[in-house]
């Protein structure tokens, strides 16, 4: 028992002790840096996951052709205010909204759509990068021309929507004529 006793009393344990709580101070610091570490880098990882979700889902795109002739639509855009440039959506599996049956061809290897005079053509989409941000569309086109040849068209004609802000689950029209 008086072995015991010397060992608690010795210098050298109470210089083992003294270590041993330093250790343990510098030990709860170090987790107080670690836990402000975990939480920054929770914030950081957070805010990029948030930035990868930051997209307008489920929109129902609608072009609708107002005009007398066949309209092939070339280019499908948003604009992006944040990076303030457009990203081009590719429309190429367009289906048309009249009585279930598709009377608009699609050419999908030109990446092209025509859509017949008084038809409309939808689609949803994903748009990224715009998630409940300000955005407008923009479409390239050309129109059929009349007479005897079908297979000319007009120079490109570009419509925009006017400014929205995007929300999932939203229908946003675009009238081409």
């Amino acid at each position: 028992m008086k072995l015991i006793s010397n060992l608690v009393n010795c210098p050298q344990d109470r210089l083992y002790q003294r270590v041993k709580v330093r250790c343990l101070v510098r030990f709860l610091r170090n987790k107080s840096m670690l836990m402000r570490s975990l939480l920054i880098y929770g914030i950081c990882f957070g805010t990029v996951d948030a930035a990868f979700a930051s997209r307008c889902k489920d929109v129902e795109i609608v072009l609708s052709n107002n005009s007398s002739n066949s309209i092939k639509v070339i280019k499908f855009e948003y604009f992006d205010f944040d990076k303030g440039k457009f990203r081009t959506e590719l429309l190429q599996s367009l289906r048309a909204l009249v009585t279930g049956s598709i009377l608009s061809s699609i050419n999908v290897d030109e990446a092209k759509i025509l859509i017949d005079p008084g038809k409309s053509v939808s689609e949803k989409e994903n748009l990224a990068d715009i998630g409940d941000q300000k955005t407008f569309f923009k479409v390239t086109y050309q129109k059929r021309n009349a007479g005897f040849d079908n297979s000319s068209f007009s120079s490109s004609i570009t419509r925009q929507t006017t400014p929205f802000i995007c929300k999932d689950n939203s229908t946003h029209s675009v009238n081409l004529d």
